[in-house]
Order: structure tokens, then C-alpha cells, then sequence
């Protein structure tokens, strides 16, 4: 648990941040290791999703667009088959920029002046007791704020070059289009390969390619799941494949040793018969 790291998070104003963005940033900053080499965290996902309450694809994919932001670095690569888990580094210098120092400024709307000291009334307008200017010199309260904008260039460069040209008025960047290509990417899809899916789409017939957009890369990010769980699976099927192989070898009798037991079998044949 670092204190360290977590106060510069509490100490920064980030904004375009989800609240469980915000909330995940916060449990890698008071997770991380200083002391580890290289420093990093390593929070489970069923630990994630314990202190956020959220579904695990909510999970990775605000995790994707904390890594798409620059605040957390991808030190190691999760393993089923090793039990390690992904293993993040906070971006530190990133973070620190986030953190505005304000003066603390004296309130002059209550200081006492010599003319009250001596006696002379003040006539209230009210008595609310609510000032009438906000003390200067205090920080703005941290609000979660949810991303209102997208990445307009990866939407150019990914939707609208594998829509043709007569129907990408008929789409528009959006949060859903945003977060499948967050999801995307996070399954190790690059840009050009979704690209060149939706370019093989039969747009015969079609008058908006907002629903078709949506649909394709659903699909797509189902097929590459698929894709990956079977490639886990051939893995893990050759891992066990040649620990059997290494334990035949081990096992392994050679000729000369068979032709040796034959032979003393035999021998103690021939001394027990009658």
C-alpha cells in the first residue's frame, strides 16, 4: 500500500474520468508497490470487482482507457496457466501534472473594522448567515466527470474509412461505438484489422450504417474472444501434451533391460520347477 501515490491521486483534478475510472485509478495508486522491482500493482480481478461492484468487462474495459490515457502502464501480461495476474504501473509524472496548488487567500468579507470596533451599527440585509462571495484560495470538490468527448481520430480512421463514403453521413461517434472500440482494442485488435472487418460487411440495401457499426464490431469482439479462449486452450492442451511426452521418456524401459528381466524371470522358473 503506498500513502505516497494515493494522496497525489487524491491531490489531482482529472478530468474526463468516469467514476469507476476514477475509482480503479485510485485503488492501483493505494495499491502500488514502491517497493517492488519495477514498482507496480497487481489487484486481482475478483478484488476489482469487490470494491467497485462492477461487471468484468465494465472493468477491463476502464482499465483500457486508463492505459489508452497514459495513468497506468502495462508491466506483465496476465497468465491462466502461470496464475499471474496483469501488473500495472502507475504513471506518476502524468498524475503529479494534475495537481493544481492554489493560495490560501485571507477571507476579508469578515474582518473586523475599526469603525464597527467603535460602536457604529451595520443594518443587515438578511440573516440567512450565507456570504455573499465564495472564500477565494480552496480547491473545486472533485466531481466524477463521464467522458462527453471521443477520440475523433481513431473513429475517422477505423469507422468511417471501412464505411463507404455514400453512408458515413448515416453514422456518428457516440459512447457505444467508443467503448466496443475500447473493448477491441483491449483484445490485442489493431486498428487496420477492424478497419478491413467492417469493410467486408455486404452494405447491399442499407440506408444508415450506425446499427450495421454497432452490430459488426459486437461480433467481432465475440469472435476474437472465442478466438483467444480456444488459443488458451490448444496451450494448455500442448502444455499437458509434453509433460505426458517427458514422463513416458522418464519412464521409458530400454530393449536391453526387458531382455534382462526376461532372463531372470526364466532363471527363477527353471530353479523352482520340480
Amino acid at each position: 500500500m503506498s500513502n505516497k501515490v494515493y494522496n497525489e491521486f487524491c491531490e489531482a483534478s482529472i478530468p474526463d474520468l468516469t467514476e469507476l475510472d476514477r475509482h480503479l485509478l485510485g485503488h492501483y495508486c493505494e495499491r502500488f508497490n514502491l517497493l517492488a522491482n519495477p514498482p507496480r500493482a497487481w489487484p486481482s480481478l475478483k478484488e476489482l470487482m469487490r470494491i467497485t461492484g462492477a461487471h468484468p468487462k465494465s472493468i477491463s474495459r476502464s482499465i483500457g482507457r486508463l492505459r489508452q490515457r497514459g495513468f497506468l502502464i502495462r508491466v506483465t501480461l496476465a497468465s491462466k496457466t502461470r496464475g499471474k495476474k496483469a501488473e500495472y504501473a502507475i504513471n506518476r509524472p502524468l498524475l503529479r501534472s494534475f495537481i493544481q496548488v492554489t493560495e490560501e487567500l485571507p477571507d476579508t468579507s469578515l474582518e473586523v473594522t475599526e469603525q464597527a470596533q467603535e460602536g457604529n451599527s451595520v443594518a443587515l440585509e438578511s440573516n440567512s448567515g450565507v456570504l455573499d462571495t465564495t472564500p477565494s484560495g480552496y480547491p473545486k470538490p472533485i466531481k466524477p466527470i463521464k467522458p462527453k468527448n471521443v477520440d475523433n481520430e481513431r473513429f475517422n480512421e477505423v469507422i468511417l474509412k471501412g464505411v463507404p463514403s455514400e453512408l458515413r453521413s448515416t453514422v456518428n461517434a457516440g459512447r457505444n461505438i467508443e467503448e466496443l472500440l475500447n473493448e477491441a482494442e483491449s483484445l490485442a485488435l489493431s486498428r487496420s484489422a477492424i478497419r478491413e472487418y467492417l469493410n467486408v460487411t455486404n452494405w447491399q440495401n442499407v440506408n444508415s450504417a450506425g446499427a450495421i457499426v454497432l452490430i459488426r464490431l459486437g461480433k467481432l469482439i465475440t469472435d476474437r474472444k472465442k478466438q483467444l479462449a480456444l488459443a488458451e486452450q490448444v496451450a494448455e492442451d500442448n502444455r499437458l501434451w509434453a509433460l505426458e511426452q517427458a514422463e513416458r521418456e522418464r519412464l521409458k524401459v530400454s530393449p536391453d533391460e526387458v531382455d534382462k528381466y526376461v532372463n531372470e524371470a526364466k532363471e527363477a522358473l527353471r530353479r523352482n520347477k520340480p
